[in-house]
């Protein structure tokens, strides 16, 4: 797998989802990672993430849909940007843990801004849409045909801001782009395992160190010099060093549903 052409075709599908509710400054609300699998139109889009980053958790109720946002950071022309979607409609799988959204385009905001000659954060009137030809979908894989030893990637936003937010070795008041970040690893084993007769695969690990934010993102296969979505991070270990996915087929057939009911 070639790592530097899999994050040129595939880092400006990745997204964040960010809590608005609960964001101080740009990155603080960070629930986890989303990716772009459907352009709707020059204003929407469809998003895939894991059910539990917008869904609530042991000690939070669900955030209201409109306290949501989808955050695009890296552009399809290779360099850093900022556009926001608003969190319209959520899915979710009923029995694993995989989700769509759809997001429309935020328009004019009041936004926070880092002033780097006040070395504060700011509120300014900004128009922060993305423009959606600069992201490009990111292609579900169609099979479930996933090898124990293969070459998996993945781009996501771990730990939110905090490893691209380096003022400690910067300096107070440096350059700041919360930007995706790329791991790569290999394929771990399958669950259940493969001569567990007649029990399809649900669930695969892979040895990529797996923290906070990492979870909604997709994990990339290589099919003929053509990069897939295999499957959705959904969950890590305490010790970090093994993480699980979902594979795609669970998405895949939400968004079948999703395309239906939105034809209607």
């Amino acid at each position: 797998m070639n790592y530097v052409d899999v994050f040129k075709q595939c880092s400006s599908a990745i997204g964040f989802i960010e809590n608005v509710d609960i964001r101080v400054n740009a990155g603080d609300g960070i629930l986890g990672t989303a990716f772009l699998i459907k352009k709707i139109d020059d204003n929407k889009a469809l998003f895939g993430t894991a059910a539990h980053v917008i869904q609530s958790c042991d000690n939070c109720d669900a955030p209201p849909v409109s306290s949501l946002e989808v955050r695009l950071t890296y552009s399809n022309t290779g360099l850093a940007s900022m556009g926001i979607m608003d969190v319209k409609k959520k899915w979710t799988h009923q029995t694993h843990d995989t989700a769509i959204i759809l997001a429309h385009s935020a328009g004019v905001k009041p936004v926070r801004h880092f002033n780097k000659e006040e070395k504060e954060w700011q509120i300014i009137e900004k128009d922060i849409s993305p423009i959606l030809s600069h992201h490009d979908e990111l292609q579900l894989l169609q099979n479930d045909d996933l090898d124990i030893g293969e070459e998996l990637a993945n781009i996501s936003f771990p730990e939110g801001k905090e490893y691209v937010f380096i003022d400690e070795i910067l300096g107070p008041g440096s350059d700041k782009n919360l930007v995706p970040i790329l791991k790569h690893g290999v394929l771990s084993q399958v669950v259940p395992a493969p001569s567990i007769a007649n029990k399809p695969q649900q669930i695969f690990l892979f040895d990529i160190e797996t923290v906070g934010g990492m979870s909604g993102s997709p994990i990339i296969v290589n099919r003929d010099n053509h990069y897939f979505v295999g499957g959705i991070v959904t969950h890590g270990r305490p010790t970090k060093d093994i993480g699980y996915a979902h594979y795609i087929k669970f998405l895949r057939r939400l968004l079948s549903d999703v395309e239906t009911e939105l034809d209607r």
